[in-house]
């Protein structure tokens, strides 16, 4: 399984891109064989009171289509570790859909 991690507009260190990349595939764990590929997008934010958040998006490409989730956290990895949840959450319930 690929697992590119991106940054737009910040600066992503070699570390943080190893962190995300374990977490990914320990989040995809037990999914290995039906994804091709996996896109990380983190990019900064600014919301409505003018903070600076991290947007992370992550796109995941299977054999089934494309899964996509994305979160704002205060950081990248809260931002990272939140979208993970989101893109297991939907690719679990598609392969309970799947198996009925």
């Amino acid at each position: 399984m690929r697992i590119d991690v991106r940054s737009r507009g910040l600066r992503i260190s070699p570390s943080m891109t190893q962190l995300v990349q374990r977490r990914t595939r320990a989040a995809l764990r037990g999914m290995e064989d039906g994804v091709e590929s996996v896109l990380v997008n983190i990019e900064p934010e600014l919301d409505d009171d003018g903070t600076v958040q991290r947007r992370c998006r992550i796109s995941v490409q299977t054999h089934f289509g494309r899964f996509e989730a994305e979160e704002c956290g205060q950081d990248a990895y809260s931002a990272v570790q939140e979208a993970l949840g989101k893109l297991t959450r939907r690719l679990a319930r598609n392969a309970a859909l799947r198996a009925a």
